[in-house]
């Protein structure tokens, strides 16, 4: 398809927008960071400044595809050994108050009676800036930035349209994946609070984190996902060293310092049924793991960090004080949030029109080519 886009490009025939050729270099920067490899996570960022390039000088730029390389940069940069935090957190402002304006003028056109809505698309997308900016936010130590993102972006991913609820119009793994990023953005959040009040706002933040990977989990499931899917895998893996985590705080928080044994006692049987549930999930998880393991390279970092997770949750109720719990809890295994599929219309139109694709029409009428094939 880029091979394709090009060719027109040099004829001068692609989209007034770019979106069809820059659009494709989009989705392939997409696929190149998924990866998770350097090399390639290099190359996408190649991919992605060109563009950029183009569709900042675009005859009729799109702010749609601009905002989209934006936060997928800032993305790439996140995912680099070195990354530059405010660099990264440049671009996804810049993404954030570009999918605002659009918000805005929406919302003004509609006040004047006009039925103009907003795409899925670019409302998912407009959340999936958001939830960039909170990741990164967090990562500064921005807290009541990355918090208020990470809020608007679980509102503007359930903003309904026509009654029908955004997350469930688009790809509920997609949906999943974002609100798993919601969730890492409160787990690391709860890990840098200070003052008196941290530790209990810290195990809010752990609560609100917990909820949202049920929300994930759920998203899945209704998407027919198996289990050992490495984006299940990672959900419930989180979910499940989170509830260690809050189980670990609420026992040293009885008395930081020497629980009595009637205390522990009375703790034990309030979360008897909760320990019963984490044992099953636990059984469940590394079952799961063992799988993806066993499917996936020696040196695969995924993995890795999956099973560093696995082994905390997995070990034993540490007594210690809560700020030591706090201090020596691992951090959230994340998964990137990219933004893709724009121009993916304009680039079957440019190939179409100008020959590089079948039309339409050829498929409905079943015209006979000279091999005597139906096409």
């Amino acid at each position: 398809a880029q091979q394709h886009c090009e060719q027109l490009t040099e004829q001068g025939l692609v989209n007034d927008a770019y979106t069809d050729v820059a659009g494709v270099l989009c989705d392939r920067a997409a696929n190149l960071i998924q990866s998770g490899e350097q090399a390639r996570i290099s190359k996408a960022m190649g991919m992605l400044k060109r563009a950029k390039f183009m569709a900042e000088r675009a005859y009729r730029p799109s702010h749609l595809l601009l905002d989209s390389l934006n936060s997928n940069l800032a993305v790439a940069i996140m995912a680099l050994p070195l990354p530059d935090l405010e660099h990264a957190h440049d671009l996804a402002k810049s993404a954030v108050r570009t999918g605002d304006a659009m918000e805005a003028l929406t919302t003004g056109v509609r006040s004047q009676g006009s039925r103009l809505t907003r795409s899925t698309l670019e409302r998912s997308g407009h959340a999936k800036s958001l939830a960039g900016l909170a990741h990164i936010s967090v990562k500064l130590e921005h807290i009541k930035e990355a918090l208020d993102a990470a809020h608007r972006a679980h509102v503007t991913l359930h903003q309904t349209s026509e009654g029908v609820c955004a997350a469930a119009q688009h790809s509920p793994i997609d949906s999943a994946r974002l609100i798993m990023s919601l969730a890492s953005t409160h787990w690391l959040a709860a890990k840098t609070l200070r003052g008196p009040d941290a530790l209990q706002q810290a195990q809010n933040e752990f609560k609100v984190a917990v909820a949202r990977l049920e929300e994930g989990v759920s998203l899945l499931k209704a998407a027919g996902l198996r289990k050992t899917h490495p984006d299940y895998v990672v959900c419930t893996i989180n979910r499940l060293a989170l509830r260690r985590i809050l189980f670990s705080l609420s026992i040293a928080t009885v008395s930081p310092a020497a629980p009595s044994v009637r205390a522990m006692l009375a703790l034990s049987n309030e979360h008897l049924g909760e320990q019963m549930q984490f044992n099953k999930e636990m059984r469940t998880c590394k079952a799961n793991f063992t799988v993806l393991k066993e499917r996936s390279s020696s040196d695969n970092q995924l993995v890795k960090q999956l099973q560093q997770s696995l082994k905390f949750a997995c070990s034993e109720v540490s007594l210690s004080n809560a700020a030591a719990i706090l201090s020596n809890m691992p951090s959230p295994v994340e998964l990137p949030v990219l933004r893709y599929g724009i121009g993916l219309i304009d680039v079957m139109s440019s190939l179409q029109r100008h020959g590089k694709l079948p039309k339409k029409e050829d498929d409905k009428t079943g015209k006979t080519n000279s091999a005597g094939k139906t096409s």
